[in-house]
């Protein structure tokens, strides 16, 4: 569109900070109510099931799900409880979640169960829960504490469990007879409609126009405004299939396909990363990369108890991937996979 007369104010900050901001913008791209229906059951006392599971990918919208079920839950209180990286120590988990509960020396699950006649009916949101292991021998007691917990009988305690898809994929073949979840909400994939809408909500805001790549526009027969409305409708289908639905990693691919320059943001073809470079690597940094995919994140010393390796093959995996721009490093030193690899 024609930029109106007299608008000359500049771009707001880093095109780059303002895609990857934090909000509160929520897409509808599936029913809530899936979500608050066994809760509802619970509190009417028309069902004993009190666990729930949420589990999805790295930025598949965890987080808003559960900051949207905390608003809207008005029936009990509500809390969150988040979960410490790393919390291995079987012993650590009971005191944690009597803290959290204002139970003071809690050591026991019989404990837990003899105080909840007196406790008042609540939800309690359990997030990284997968904090809760490392997979080795020995690593393992600190989550099996959680699903005793899980498995007492509690009229007074809903547990919402969140938890990092691949970790609950590793967990729930190691503790296949002992996993206790009635109702397991899986994060779909978004709808392009939803991704777009993503996209361009965060792009209005940074006071930028988009130019499409030549490639893109030559790409279509016909006059200049077909062409362009031509190319977005091939950008935003590119988007969706290479992300895969995930909305973060739509975001990362929508930013290494995008030039900013000053006023205008020049798009090319929105693309995951190449698998080549992964085919060359050894064994070694791939079993390094596949821990960090199991656990969400690891610091070095986490992945040399959990690969075996000494530190200076895991120095060395840890090098690779990020210079092949396939790791970072959050604020707590640990390892990640770049969202924008996730696919690959």
């Amino acid at each position: 569109e024609e930029e109106e007369a007299g608008d000359q104010a500049p771009p707001d900050g880093s095109y780059t900070d303002w895609m990857q901001r934090k909000d509160s913008a929520w897409i509808e791209y599936f029913d809530f109510d899936r979500v608050v229906q066994p809760l509802k059951l619970w509190h009417k006392d028309k069902t004993e099931d009190n666990v729930m599971l949420i589990v999805g990918d790295q930025g598949s919208g965890k987080t808003s799900l559960v900051n949207r079920l905390s608003e809207a839950w008005t029936d009990t209180p509500i809390s969150i409880l988040n979960i410490p990286a790393k919390t291995v120590d079987a012993n650590a988990v009971l005191p944690m979640i009597g803290q959290h509960l204002t139970i003071p020396k809690l050591h026991t699950v019989a404990e837990l169960a003899k105080v909840d006649p007196d406790l008042e009916p609540q939800v309690v949101i359990l997030d990284n829960t997968h904090n809760l292991f490392l997979s080795e021998v020995g690593g393992l007691d600190a989550y099996r504490t959680l699903s005793q917990c899980l498995n007492a009988h509690l009229d007074n305690i809903f547990w919402v469990v969140v938890m990092h898809a691949p970790s609950w994929h590793y967990l729930s073949c190691v503790f296949r007879r002992e996993q206790r979840f009635s109702h397991i909400i899986r994060m779909p994939r978004w709808s392009p409609a939803d991704i777009r809408k993503l996209i361009l909500s965060r792009h209005q805001g940074s006071r930028r126009r988009i130019r499409y790549d030549e490639l893109l526009l030559s790409a279509s027969a016909g006059n200049e405004s077909s062409s362009v409305r031509a190319a977005d409708s091939r950008v935003f289908n590119i988007l969706w299939e290479q992300s895969g639905g995930n909305p973060q990693v739509a975001i990362h691919l929508w930013l290494a396909g995008a030039r900013s320059k000053e006023r205008v943001v020049e798009l090319g073809v929105p693309s995951r990363p190449s698998t080549s470079p992964l085919k060359a690597l050894q064994d070694d940094p791939c079993f390094v990369f596949a821990a960090i995919v199991i656990h969400k994140a690891l610091n070095t010393e986490e992945l040399m108890q959990v690969t075996h390796f000494p530190e200076a093959i895991v120095r060395h995996g840890l090098k690779q991937g990020l210079n092949l721009g396939l790791l970072w490093r959050d604020e707590s030193k640990r390892y990640r996979i770049q969202p924008s690899w996730q696919g690959t």
